[in-house]
């Protein structure tokens, strides 16, 4: 449905003038990522204010949306089974994230998480094989957010953070467990052949 809404904005732009028609491809190529990467903020904020805790799944989402693009894991077949799932796990991870009172644990989860990431990242889809020079630069960027996140938990964490240490701490977990899904099916496959 997005894609066809799309195709209708950037046809209207074409009638109207403001864009060529050449450049179709691009502006829809270029709709579509944005659209990917505001849906799931769009969904926390919706999620949080339901629950009555927006900043804790923007917390949770945030490096979920950082990673997840150059970390690769595992996607659902179609547009509407990855919403309701994501909103569902959305939930179930904001939830979670009011029982989770062991900075302790969530701290050496996340750093698992985190190591995790940059070991099996990134995780390909089959729908889009990456080539080699892809695979460095997702693998780089994958580092160096993991850093960056890293440094953020442990200040977090010396400083008693409980909160933010706990909702960032699940969205970089839930990053890495959805690499777990691939990896297993190549593992598999491997074995089968």
């Amino acid at each position: 449905m997005a894609g066809k809404c799309i195709n209708k904005a950037i046809d209207w732009l074409i009638c109207k003038g403001e864009i060529e028609e050449e450049d179709k491809e691009l502006y829809v190529y270029a709709l579509k990522n944005i659209l990917n990467t505001l849906a799931p903020l769009f969904l926390a904020l919706l999620t949080g204010l339901i629950l009555r805790c927006p900043l804790r799944t923007i917390l949770i989402i945030a490096p979920f949306v950082l990673l997840r693009k150059f970390s690769g894991g595992f996607h659902m077949e179609s547009a509407v089974l990855c919403t309701i799932s994501s909103a569902a796990l959305l939930v179930a991870c904001s939830l979670l994230s009011f029982q989770i009172h062991i900075p302790e644990g969530i701290f050496l989860v996340s750093a698992g998480a985190c190591v995790s990431l940059i070991i099996l990242s990134p995780r390909e889809n089959e729908n889009r094989p990456l080539s080699e020079r892809e695979r460095r630069l997702c693998r780089l960027w994958v580092t160096g957010i993991v850093g960056v996140l890293f440094i953020l938990l442990t200040v977090l964490y010396l400083f008693a953070q409980t909160v933010p240490l706990t909702c960032l701490g699940i969205g970089i977990a839930m990053s890495a467990a959805l690499q777990y899904p691939c990896l297993l099916e190549k593992i598999l496959k491997k074995y089968q052949n």
